[in-house]
């Protein structure tokens, strides 16, 4: 386990030190094996393995281990990688090494000629990606002239990754985005000339809001779409005072009562606000720092009782709402509307049938001479009567009640 450990770690190391400039993609990882020969010395094969590795470093398509790191490792896992040639062994290799991409090649003569066979294999997948060949005729030395240059060529030319797309984006919109350290604008945005299979370094940054980096592969034929959600940046609030149990609030959002202590809060500029019935409200504009403590001392005052009993006195319920007791304010208030409608219309009721009873008794009185209508007409002036005293009882009743929740208002008010 630790040997595997180890391994690791080497392969982290060579991943970090082996670019020494970041460029604006993070280029894939391979390692070239060792050549293999016939018909052709080892010496001379080595030789034309090591050009090989300086040549692919030089070209720069992809990070090239370094053969010291690779056998390090190798010696650490105690992997044999001398006739390793199966595919599942150049995969069990790579996978040791901690790279994206293996190398083999071969190296055969048939007469004058000379020939390189090459092959890439994914270590993730196990696939060969690509292969190559160059033939080149005449003395050993031309491969290491002119043959390792042009095998580089068609290894890593017919490499060239295709164009890729993407849509970059992030939660708020507006952060300005950086791949590999280059400022490419403010999201959302479908950067260019992109290429499919590389990896590409993103960073977010927006003003209140922590930096997020990531990274992406993009895969040749798809655009997908890419949301980072940005987090805001905090700082800590500490709220004490009196009274206790008073309402904090900032902006619209309610956060508590006081005493509130060590409050995590999205940095920005907010107007805070502290409420509590019977008191005066405070109001103060603060501003919120990141990763800053921002005490805040609150003393709420008193409202005056004599202005809540003059309110009261002039409208039930107002008193209460000036105080701050909406429930009991719109209670009192709505309860006094109501019965005092009611009362008005009783007392309307009222009028007409007193009007009523007047007329049946102007009646009644003017037929005083002519007994015989006398008893109809009497019945008549008594009936009126009853309606009248019956709508003048209902309207005092509502009166009264009117008057009680006037009384009940005040009192309560008061005390």
């Amino acid at each position: 386990m630790l040997s595997i450990v180890h391994g690791i770690i080497l392969a982290a190391l060579f991943s970090v030190t082996a670019t020494p400039g970041l460029a604006q993609n993070k280029k894939l990882t391979l390692a070239v094996m060792e050549f293999e020969g016939y018909g052709v010395d080892q010496f001379a094969v080595k030789t034309l393995t090591d050009r090989f590795r300086s040549k692919a470093v030089a070209d720069g398509t992809y990070r090239i281990m370094e053969r010291g790191a690779m056998d390090e490792i190798l010696d650490e896992q105690k992997f044999q990688d001398s006739g390793c040639t199966s595919d599942e062994c150049i995969v069990e290799m790579g996978q040791f090494l901690g790279v994206q991409f293996m190398l083999g090649a071969t190296v055969g003569r048939v007469g004058d000629t000379f020939a390189i066979s090459m092959r890439m294999i994914s270590v993730e997948s196990g696939e060969i990606i690509k292969t190559a060949n160059f033939d080149i005729t005449g003395k050993i030395d031309r491969l290491l002239t002119e043959g390792i240059n042009e095998a580089v060529k068609l290894i890593f030319g017919s490499m060239k990754k295709p164009d890729a797309s993407v849509t970059i984006t992030s939660n708020p919109r507006g952060a300005l985005l950086q791949m590999g350290g280059e400022t490419i604008g403010k999201t959302p945005l479908e950067p260019k000339d992109l290429k499919a299979e590389t990896s590409y370094q993103l960073t977010f940054s927006l003003d209140q809001y922590r930096t997020y980096d990531t990274t992406i592969v993009l895969v040749e034929g798809r655009n997908p779409r890419v949301t980072v959600p940005l987090i805001r940046e905090t700082g800590t609030l500490n709220i004490a005072g009196t009274p206790e149990n008073a309402r904090v609030y900032l902006g619209k959002e309610t956060l508590g009562a006081l005493p509130l202590l060590s409050y995590s809060y999205p940095t920005g500029d907010y107007e805070l606000k502290v409420k509590k019935p019977g008191f005066q409200n405070f109001s103060q504009s603060i501003s919120i720092e990141t990763d800053q403590l921002l005490p805040i001392q609150v003393q709420l005052l008193p409202k005056s009782k004599g202005k809540a009993v003059f309110f009261s006195t002039l409208l039930p319920g107002s008193g209460q709402l000036y105080q701050g007791y909406k429930g009991r304010g719109y209670l009192f208030l709505l309860s006094a509307l109501a019965t005092g409608y009611l009362a008005y219309d009783d007392f309307g009721s009222f009028t007409e049938s007193q009007t009523f009873y007047e007329e049946k008794s102007d009646i009644y009185n003017s037929n005083l001479t002519q007994p015989n209508l006398l008893p109809g007409q009497k019945q008549k002036m008594l009936d009126a009567f009853d309606t009248m005293k019956d709508h003048e009882k209902t309207f005092l009743m509502k009166a009264g009640l009117l008057g009680g929740i006037w009384t009940l208002n005040l009192l309560e008010v008061t005390f």
